[in-house]
């Protein structure tokens, strides 16, 4: 699983062996994503074909940061918190952002249970 081809159309980014790489699509080199930390994956490219959106799971929702490619520094971009915490479930699946910023997609689920009292059991 990855991101398809940068927006120039020089590079993709794919997971291989637990690890994080860029391909690059002209020599078909591959170097380790910089700055990747612990969860954190990668999720769409933005529009400089520099810089990447990466998620990392957190309790409430998700935290989205912006990687600069070459340097390996993060910018915080947004914090997803789902209003009804009640019973979430971790945000596991890909988001989805539009290379300027300006759109995005996510998923999330909650699991609710019931609880049942008896007095009467032996």
């Amino acid at each position: 699983m990855g991101l398809g081809a940068s927006p120039d159309g020089h590079s993709l980014i794919a997971g291989q062996r637990g690890a994080w790489n860029v391909f690059s699509l002209e020599t078909q080199a591959a170097k380790p994503v910089p700055g990747l930390e612990g969860t954190e994956r990668p999720c769409a490219w933005a529009a400089d074909s520099q810089h990447i959106f990466t998620q990392a799971i957190n309790p409430t929702g998700l935290t989205l940061s912006k990687l600069d490619l070459n340097s390996g520094k993060h910018e915080l971009w947004q914090i997803l918190k789902p209003k009804d915490q009640l019973g979430l479930r971790p945000m596991i699946f890909p988001v989805g952002i539009t290379p300027d910023g300006r759109w995005m997609t996510f998923a999330y689920g909650n699991q609710l249970g019931q609880l049942y009292r008896s007095d009467n059991l032996k």
